[in-house]
């Protein structure tokens, strides 16, 4: 056998058969638990490579499961997001629009004539002491007690307005 320098050396695998059986018709008594844990070996082989299959097909169904309910669960949450924009939207326009009375339209006032004017007093709240009722009272003009000169009034001591935003 003449060697040559450039062949690899490959390892050398032992031939190791576990599962040694003749293939005689007689086989002798102590065969056959050796029979039996072969058997039962490749059962068990069998039983794990089914119980991963069904793990798998399981998992990959929670999976499926799961993204259907998490678009579900957004697409309730965008639809619950957008009402409750719409119904904010509502309350600020609301708070926006003019309220107007019946009797409002008659009185022709510079103040009420673009529609801002009956606004203008619903949102500023006015503290003063309970005894001085007459003070708060809005006239036809929307000033307090009605007349034009309302600047005397407003720097009255114990008037406090605050305009609400």
């Amino acid at each position: 056998m003449i060697r040559t320098t450039n062949a690899p050396r490959r390892p050398v695998t032992p031939d190791i058969v576990t599962n040694v059986q003749g293939s005689s018709a007689g086989a002798g008594s102590g065969e056959f638990h050796v029979y039996k844990a072969a058997r039962r070996r490749e059962a068990d082989r069998l039983r794990r490579m089914d119980e991963e299959a069904r793990n798998e097909s399981a998992q990959r169904k929670f999976e499926q499961d799961k993204v259907a309910r998490e678009t579900k669960d957004d697409e309730k949450t965008r639809k619950n997001r957008e009402k409750r924009e719409k119904m904010k939207a509502r309350k600020a326009k609301a708070r926006l629009v003019p309220k107007t009375t019946p009797g409002d339209d008659d009185r022709g006032d510079a103040d009420t004539a673009d529609g801002q004017g009956a606004t203008v007093l619903e949102d500023i709240r006015v503290d003063a002491p309970k005894n001085n009722a007459t003070a708060v009272s809005a006239g036809s003009s929307g000033k307090p007690n009605g007349d034009d000169n309302a600047n005397e009034e407003e720097d009255a001591p114990g008037l406090i307005i605050h305009d609400e935003d």
